[in-house]
């Protein structure tokens, strides 16, 4: 299922209603991967729109091609922590229900 956006008065915003029926209402890495994602895109097309212009300096042009590396260098930064938080919440989720099992077994003793 493609996610949408919805027009607000300051920005794109994804629907939240597509959000929480893929289960990514409360996924605040996934969504903040989507709007850098979004603003890398932007960068991306202003830093080819100025790449037309000869008279600015070939160093500002540059810094902005810095601040597309960045966003994906800090992308890259927060899939991995999203992919340990995921890993930690399945190990935990494993954990307790072994020890509700256990629980359960005693009980019935």
């Amino acid at each position: 299922m493609a996610i949408t956006k919805t027009k607000t008065k300051c920005f794109n915003q994804f629907d939240q209603v597509q959000l929480k029926e893929m289960g990514l209402d409360e996924d605040y890495i996934f969504q903040t991967l989507a709007y850098m994602g979004n603003a890398a895109h932007q960068m991306a097309w202003a830093t080819m729109t100025l790449h037309k212009a000869y008279d600015i300096p070939v160093e500002i042009k540059n810094e902005m091609l810095k601040m597309i590396q960045n966003i994906s260098d800090v992308q890259e930064l927060l899939r991995e922590n999203r992919k340990r938080i995921i890993e930690e919440k399945a190990f935990d989720k494993i954990y307790f229900n072994q020890l509700d099992d256990m629980k359960n077994e005693i009980l019935r003793c």
